[in-house]
């Protein structure tokens, strides 16, 4: 899920529409992150209201705040990126990253013979 959001933000920040949108509502629930409710008229003239999530937002608006946005064509509802955005889910990469991780120990711990029966054969051949 995390190497699919990543590529399809990288691809509306590369292939994306330009649009400027207006900020209709801000949600701030207590235990997820904030949430932007923006509105746009897209290039073939469609207004779209979309939902926007923290990390596709360059920090959060009041309701009234214009900001110029990129937008996916194909989905202008589901694909939309603020312009000024360049964090672009690093913490998504460092995450993947630290489950890597997180397996290869719990492999060596789970299973440490095996491991070192290996490490044994890969030195013992140099």
């Amino acid at each position: 899920m995390t190497v699919e959001d990543y590529w399809g933000l990288r691809r509306i920040q590369q292939h994306g529409l330009g649009a400027e949108a207006t900020v209709v509502d801000v949600h701030r629930p207590r235990k997820r992150p904030e949430e932007v409710r923006v509105r746009f008229v897209t290039r073939d003239g469609a207004t779209i209201e979309a939902w926007v999530g923290v990390h596709r937002w360059a920090g959060l608006e009041e309701v009234g705040a214009r900001r110029e946005i990129l937008y996916d064509p194909a989905d202008p509802e589901g694909g939309v990126l603020d312009k000024g955005e360049t964090w672009l889910h690093e913490t998504h990469l460092y995450s993947a990253v630290a489950v890597l991780v997180l397996l290869v120990t719990a492999f060596v711990l789970w299973r440490p013979k095996l491991v070192w029966a290996v490490w044994d054969r890969v030195t013992i051949r140099r």
